[in-house]
């Protein structure tokens, strides 16, 4: 991104010249917002445990897992 906005400055904010970093700053974050997405998507289908995916335990469920918890265990 750095890269990008130097050569946008150089140019005088001209994005011909700078074409390629823009490009590539596109693809950058496009990929970055998918893995974003799959992330989220992954956390909502997540089984609620006290744990992380190398079974390390912690001592506190994140919000997320209280949340679904509640839902699923309403009090009466």
């Amino acid at each position: 991104m750095l890269s990008m906005l130097a050569c946008l400055k150089e140019s005088d904010f001209d994005q011909r010249p700078c074409t390629q970093m823009i490009d590539t700053f596109n693809k950058c974050v496009h990929i970055t917002e998918n893995k974003r997405r799959a992330n989220k998507d992954m956390q909502k289908s997540e089984v609620v445990s006290p744990s992380d995916k190398s079974g390390r335990s912690f001592d506190r469920l994140s919000s997320k897992q209280i949340t679904e918890l509640l839902r699923r265990f309403p009090e009466p």
